[in-house]
């Protein structure tokens, strides 16, 4: 889900749990499924995002899921974050990101396992046009070949608690102007969909997997 088309989103905040993904030992490729809020990457050809988020992944030949925490100051590539931010299935997180005026700070607290972690990054704010808040659920691209990950099954996830600020305005995503941004795939197939009603005076919403996606 994606607000507001506007040069002056200062603040982005959802929670969720961590989904528990559905591995095969038969699968032959890599799959992954990342929830995440930030600001930028949707509206007005934006050439940066500033995201932070957790990942859900099957590896192949494997049945068994991994889980972990990350945060990207796009176009740098993503990183992980190690231990002691161990993310298992079931964790309830809290993600923001948000803009103080001369830097952009991406924070998380998992309420589960008890720990919190902030970065910060100020060199990119010459070119980033703050333009939209963002809760997403997505297959990633690989770095190496451009292409989109095969989106693994996360069955539904619920972002929960989301709010923005944008402008003098702050408030639920539900009072703002927003876009529902479907993933598709190459041939136009749908992978996960983003389900309203909202929930909770337009706090949270539903994401539903679909498909792996070629």
């Amino acid at each position: 889900m994606v607000c507001c088309n506007a040069s002056l989103v200062t603040d982005v905040i959802g929670s969720w749990t961590v989904p528990k993904v559905a591995c095969s030992s038969q699968s032959d490729s890599t799959q992954l499924a990342s929830a995440w809020v930030g600001i930028d990457g949707a509206i007005n050809a934006s050439n940066t995002v500033e995201q932070i988020g957790t990942g859900s992944r099957c590896n192949p030949g494997n049945s068994t899921g991994v889980y972990y925490a990350w945060y990207e100051w796009y176009p740098a590539l993503p990183r992980r974050l190690l231990s002691p931010y161990t993310v298992v299935p079931g964790d309830i997180v809290t993600a923001e990101v948000k803009w103080d005026g001369s830097q952009f700070i991406a924070s998380m607290r998992d309420q589960s396992e008890y720990w919190s972690v902030e970065r910060v990054n100020s060199t990119i704010a010459s070119v980033a046009s703050r333009a939209s808040a963002e809760w997403i659920l997505e297959a990633p691209t690989n770095s190496t070949t451009l292409s989109i990950i095969p989106l693994a099954n996360f069955g539904k996830l619920f972002f929960e608690n989301c709010s923005a600020t944008v402008g003098a305005g702050s408030g639920p995503m539900g009072t703002f102007q927003l876009i529902q941004d479907t993933m598709v795939d190459s041939n136009s197939y749908t992978k996960p969909v983003p389900i309203l009603p909202f929930y909770n005076d337009g706090t949270s919403f539903s994401v539903w997997w679909v498909s792996l996606g070629p």
